[in-house]
């Protein structure tokens, strides 16, 4: 048996039930409610009780904070995890764009993008670019793919905090014993590690640079009269918890790079092998993130984070954003936009769920918290070593294929990790969502490259991968 029909056994899901988008509907959401648990968390609890007061992200304030930092990456303490296994679904793209994902999407495609999702780019047109970026070519900063401009970001700033720290740690130290890992699909994996490895991963080291290839499977499909067949017409990744989980179990899919970059396949889950060559904690963050492209080094996130985890004992952090945006119900209320939503439980841990978990009418209200997910963690290497396949909830959900099909299938979410890791909460006063999913978000994401280019130095840092590879 699938473990999609496993948890339709679980929900009591009959083929009458299946069958009726209506009751299917209303069965599914009761399901994830009982899967993430909201309500045995908030039982008997005001909302007072159970909403956290997140850390706040300060101001670095001394140096001795700056040095810390410094020492922690030189030591080789500190990865960062970019999650870039994404299809760029939500764009509505053709399958050509598949190669690259949203972390392979360079300025020159992006300009080439209609902005109007109703009509889609010209291949004739897009094919040549997409090659261009699948193959790694870079002259200028046109042909940067959005992780590319991630990695140059985070070595510019590794250049101008070792400047600020007067040298005390070398710059070179720091440089070399970063550790960067991208969560890739089977489809773009080849142009990413390509695209990497044309920049000379920005000066890193190579062999510090991992990628972790988050499978993708099909669904059960549900027949007109409601009974299931599997189906594999079109696969899906199960969700953003899934390479969470693969970090702490699956051996199979974890990746180094070589100078060329070529894929050499690790004998033991990522997570080993980061804990055996020191690494302790690691940052998760989406390659949409715009922010990414001004602060990937996140220098006050970290800091505030392990000082957390060393007060509290907690071994994940997230970072949670002021939620002010409102919405006009159909009954002509007012309510905050949904979003992932945070509780302190019992034991004082708190506990993330998505809204996947509080689509019932109890629970929606819930949905809309005061504080929303900027799915932006901060996770000690010992907590995802003990994630296990039991560790987070798993949901159903039903996806509509390209011939509209329904077809069932599971879904984990990397916040739930925050139940088994003792998860706390921190946040930045003013600070503002900012991401790229939709066709209409292009401008956005151009101003952001824009913005990113013009930092001063930046365009020397890439410029001299050119001259090290002979390309004036």
């Amino acid at each position: 048996m699938s473990p999609v029909r496993e948890l339709v056994a679980a929900a009591g899901m009959t083929p009458e039930i299946l069958r009726d988008s209506t009751e299917r509907t209303d069965s599914i959401n009761e399901f994830n409610a009982q899967a993430g648990g909201v309500r045995q968390i908030i039982k008997g609890r005001s909302v007072e009780e159970v909403t956290p007061e997140p850390a706040e992200i300060g101001s670095l304030s001394a140096g001795e904070k700056l040095a810390a930092y410094l020492q922690g990456v030189a030591s080789g303490e500190r990865a960062w995890t970019i999650f870039g296994a994404g299809r760029a679904t939500r764009m509505k793209l053709p399958s050509d764009f598949d190669r690259l994902g949203i972390a392979g999407l360079t300025r020159q495609i992006l300009r080439a993008l209609p902005v109007d999702e109703s009509k889609m780019p010209a291949i004739d047109q897009v094919a040549p670019l997409i090659d261009r970026a699948a193959t790694g070519v870079f002259r200028n900063g046109d042909d940067l793919s959005i992780i590319q401009r991630e990695l140059f970001q985070l070595r510019y700033q590794f250049e101008l905090l070792a400047k600020d720290s007067n040298e005390e740690i070398p710059r070179d130290d720091v440089i070399r014993h970063a550790v960067f890992i991208v969560v890739v699909n089977v489809s773009n994996r080849a142009a990413i590690a390509k695209q990497l490895a044309a920049i000379q991963f920005a000066g890193l080291d190579a062999n510090n640079v991992y990628f972790l290839e988050q499978p993708e499977v099909g669904g059960e499909e549900i027949s007109g009269n409601g009974t299931l067949q599997w189906y594999e017409g079109q696969s899906w990744p199960e969700g953003h918890g899934e390479p969470l989980i693969a970090m702490g179990q699956r051996r199979s899919g974890a990746y180094r790079l070589t100078d060329e970059g070529g894929l050499v396949e690790l004998d033991k889950p990522l997570a080993a092998v980061l804990k055996d060559r020191g690494v302790k904690d690691t940052l998760f963050a989406q390659v949409n993130d715009l922010h990414l492209m001004n602060d990937i080094a996140a220098v006050e996130r970290w800091e505030t984070a392990l000082k957390v985890m060393d007060e509290s004992g907690s071994r994940m952090v997230m970072e949670m954003v002021a939620n002010k945006v409102w919405e006009t119900l159909p009954n002509g209320q007012r309510a905050r936009q949904k979003g992932g939503a945070t509780f302190v439980d019992r034991t004082g841990c708190v506990t993330m769920r998505d809204t996947v978990a509080m689509k019932t009418p109890d629970l929606e209200q819930y949905s809309r918290p005061e504080h929303i997910s900027r799915m932006f963690y901060i996770i000690s290497i010992d907590g995802l070593s003990q994630l296990t396949d039991d560790s987070l909830p798993a949901y159903l959900n039903v996806r509509t294929t390209s011939d509209k099909r329904d077809v069932l299938t599971r879904e984990f979410y990397s916040g739930d990790s925050s139940s088994e890791l003792d998860g706390r909460t921190m946040t930045e006063e003013g600070f503002k969502l900012h991401t790229f999913k939709t066709r209409k978000r292009v401008p956005e994401a151009l101003q952001a490259m824009d913005k990113q280019d013009k930092q001063p130095g930046f365009p020397a840092i890439t410029s001299s991968v050119n001259h090290e590879r002979g390309i004036v």
